[in-house]
């Protein structure tokens, strides 16, 4: 009785070890991180990460908590930009960022003091 026991902990143990080796970081159900994709939260009215560094082709996804925000670039002339949006609470926004070298700074409209960068390395 003892050593069946044992063998199903074996088994049990192989089995969950197995399932972490299996793990990836592509988010197939909607439950971990993207591969390619950088989360920016928006909650307590900050952007988190504040700044973020990320290689070009890269998308950024920023996502809502339970309050609107905006996410208005400084420089709605800056090359590989998007334009202003309104997130309604629940709701994401992703932009991917194709243009080496260049910083992104924006803000909430509605959150005074609420800025974010984005950084493109080259």
């Amino acid at each position: 009785m003892e050593s069946r026991a044992l063998k199903l902990v074996g088994v049990f143990a192989l089995t969950l070890a197995a399932g972490f080796a299996c793990s990836s970081d592509k988010d197939d159900d909607g439950t971990g991180p993207e591969e390619g994709v950088e989360v920016i939260q928006m909650s307590n009215r900050r952007f988190t990460p504040a700044t973020l560094t990320i290689e070009p082709g890269t998308t950024v996804r920023w996502a809502k908590d339970d309050e609107a925000h905006t996410i208005t670039p400084a420089n709605s002339n800056q090359p590989g930009v998007w334009q202003d949006v309104v997130v309604e609470a629940g709701e994401e926004f992703e932009h991917t960022f194709e243009v080496a070298g260049q910083t992104y700074d924006y803000e909430c409209q509605f959150h005074e003091g609420m800025t974010g960068r984005i950084i493109v390395s080259e």
